[in-house]
């Protein structure tokens, strides 16, 4: 159920991106067979925009292309994916000093979203100590291999042996 709003409360609005420059020329080159091709200038755009925070959707819209065609390209032109990549790093590098310079003034609790986010640290997490202990069986038998496997099987016959020399046996005498 959702909640209704207020009489005197304030229509809430979307905020507006900050506007970023993008290098001038054309971003974007259509090939044949509807081929997308991001050009020098559309592959430093995707740099800045990532840089600056933005999703890759929204990175397609300043392109003027679509999420399918933003990530045809980026599997088809290892630039551009690099360029992403860089100005994805980027961005996670700024935030990474915000929360750093945060901690340094003595705000401790940015310090602990550093740790866990960055470093992986948890909390309230209790080890797993029960054993873990994997016992696998074979399959089953059919009922034809099972009375196979247990009848009596013949033994090879005793063969006499291929010299006549005496040998001794088992009880200390010699057998011919």
């Amino acid at each position: 159920m959702a909640r209704k709003p207020k009489d005197d409360a304030a229509p809430v609005a979307k905020p507006a991106l900050p506007a970023v420059a993008l290098p001038p020329g054309q971003l974007v080159e259509r090939a044949g067979n509807d081929a997308t091709v991001i050009t020098a200038a559309g592959i430093e755009a995707v740099r800045i925009l990532a840089a600056v925070g933005r999703t890759q959707n929204s990175i397609a819209a300043s392109l003027g292309i679509g999420r399918a065609a933003f990530k045809a390209c980026m599997d088809r032109q290892e630039a551009m994916r690099l360029a992403w990549e860089a100005g994805h790093s980027a961005d996670e590098q700024h935030w990474v000093d915000v929360l750093r310079l945060a901690a340094a003034n003595g705000a401790w609790i940015p310090s602990i979203f550093m740790l866990k986010s960055k470093f992986g640290y948890r909390e309230n997490d209790a080890p797993d100590t029960r054993p873990n202990i994997t016992i696998v069986l074979p399959d089953a038998l059919s009922p034809e291999q099972y009375l196979k496997t247990i009848s009596v099987q013949e033994r090879p016959a005793i063969t006499k042996a291929v010299d006549d020399e005496p040998r001794a046996s088992t009880r200390g005498v010699l057998v011919r």
